[in-house]
C-alpha cells in the first residue's frame, strides 16, 4: 500500500521541481534583458558625455550592432533585443512628425510634447523602455532609427554646450 504514496509524492515533487526551475530560469531571462538595456542607455550617455568634453566642432560616428567588433567605429553601442528601433526627438522644440517612423513613439512624442523633458524614445518588441532625457542631447531635425535596417549610425558632435545628434 505504501508504494504508490510513494510514486505519487514523487511525481509531485519533480512536478514542483519543473515548475519552479522553469519559473526560474524565466525570471533569469527577463533579468539578462534588463541588463542589456541598461548597459545600452549606459553606453549612450557615456559617448554623449565624452563627446560634450572634446572641442567643439569635434564629432564621433556610433555604430548600433548586435555583435561588438563588427564595425570600424570607436563608437559601437550593443543593442538589447529587445529593440526594434529608436527616434530622436527634443520635445521641448516643435517636432515634425513625417520624420517619426514608428507610430509608438510618435504617440509618445505627442504625450512629452506639452513638458519638454526627453530627447531619446525607444521603440520594443515586447517590454517597453522608457524614454529618456539626456541634458547635453540636441537633434534639430527629429529623425528615427529601424535596427531591423542594416548599419544604423548616429553622428554626436560638440556644439559648445550641447551635443547635437544627427543620423549619418
Amino acid at each position: 500500500m505504501s508504494q504508490p504514496l510513494t510514486y505519487i509524492f514523487a511525481i509531485l515533487v519533480i512536478g514542483m521541481i519543473l515548475v519552479f526551475g522553469w519559473s526560474s530560469i524565466k525570471n533569469l531571462l527577463g533579468l539578462g534583458e534588463q541588463v542589456g538595456e541598461t548597459k545600452f542607455i549606459n553606453d549612450l550617455k557615456k559617448n554623449v558625455d565624452d563627446t560634450s568634453k572634446l572641442y567643439p566642432g569635434t564629432s564621433i560616428e556610433c555604430s548600433f550592432v548586435k555583435k561588438t567588433g563588427t564595425t570600424n567605429n570607436r563608437c559601437e553601442l550593443l543593442l538589447p533585443d529587445n529593440i526594434k528601433g529608436m527616434c530622436f526627438a527634443d520635445t521641448k522644440n516643435e517636432v515634425d512628425f513625417n520624420n517619426i517612423i514608428f507610430k509608438d513613439i510618435e504617440e509618445e512624442i505627442r504625450v512629452y510634447q506639452t513638458t519638454g523633458d526627453k530627447n531619446i524614445f525607444f521603440s520594443t518588441l515586447k517590454n517597453k523602455m522608457n524614454p529618456l532625457y539626456l541634458e547635453k542631447l540636441t537633434t534639430k531635425i527629429p529623425f528615427c532609427l529601424d535596427f531591423f535596417k542594416k548599419d544604423q549610425k548616429i553622428i554626436l558632435e560638440n556644439k559648445g554646450r550641447v551635443v547635437e545628434a544627427t543620423k549619418a
